[in-house]
């Protein structure tokens, strides 16, 4: 059986895909439709959450427009690698 990959490569830039917290790259992301893409989207309902009100920070290479998330997560959260199972002890 596959696991869900949450993390994949692009060039020389990781992205979070399908089934992680937030979709994409908060360095390369023009808009917010990758935070809504993420599975903590439907729980939070906005998008102000994942950005500081004070951070300055702009998308790479579009100096014109501000990062849509300024907060992040370890990339493990909920993530797993083939062959390898995170669990719980109880």
């Amino acid at each position: 059986m596959d696991s869900p990959q949450p993390i994949v490569r692009q060039g020389s830039d990781f992205l979070a895909d399908k089934g992680s917290w937030v979709v994409g790259n908060a360095w390369l992301d023009v808009n917010a439709s990758h935070l809504m893409a993420g599975v903590i989207y439907p729980i939070v309902n906005s998008v102000q959450v994942y950005r500081c009100p004070t951070d300055r920070s702009t998308v790479r290479n579009h100096p014109d427009l501000s990062r849509t998330r300024s907060y992040s997560s370890n990339l493990y959260l909920n993530a797993c690698r083939a062959g390898f199972a995170l669990s719980v002890a109880s």
